[in-house]
């Protein structure tokens, strides 16, 4: 078991099962994530609570949560 299937972020075992068992498209999908989904949602979350646009906040929040869901990532202690 290497340092990624041991955390307490991500719940490995559920997000292999949720890629059909393929446990390298999960690793995949994983290694981008942060390109393709977190840096734009994370800037534009950014933006909107500088300028204190409430509604662009929380929908780019929604949209993390989305994400982490589909990764199965764990819920905050």
């Amino acid at each position: 078991m290497d340092q990624n299937q041991n955390s307490d972020v991500l719940d490995w075992q559920q997000g292999v099962e949720n890629f059909c068992g393929d446990e390298e498209m999960y690793k995949g999908m994983l290694a981008k994530l942060e390109k393709l989904t977190l840096d734009e949602a994370t800037k534009k979350m950014y933006e909107a609570f500088t300028t204190k646009n409430w509604t662009e906040v929380l929908a780019n929040a929604h949209s993390l949560r989305g994400t982490g869901g589909q990764v199965i990532m764990r819920k905050p202690l």
